[in-house]
């Protein structure tokens, strides 16, 4: 769920924004999220304003983002799906 107000489309657009962002910074502080060995090698999570999580991994120095989850999911399970 992005937007707690489904009528909110604005409130929608600054909490994509804002994930956009969390990403892009990332780059500035990629080893700000926790290890998850047990999602893949090399993958670290960062949740983002309890609500998405973000799977992401360094690859020659830079970041990159793998999945975005809901947080409430069960994401190592997730992870292994597809």
């Amino acid at each position: 769920m992005i937007s707690t107000n489904s009528d909110n489309p604005l409130a929608a657009i600054e909490f994509i924004r804002r994930l956009k962002q969390v990403c892009h910074d990332l780059e500035d502080m990629p080893e700000g999220g926790a290890p998850r060995e047990d999602f893949a090698p090399g993958v670290r999570i960062l949740v983002f304003e309890r609500r998405v999580t973000i799977a992401y991994r360094i690859v020659n120095d830079r970041v990159q983002v793998l999945r975005l989850f809901y947080a409430g999911r069960n994401t190592p399970s997730a992870f292994r799906e597809n």
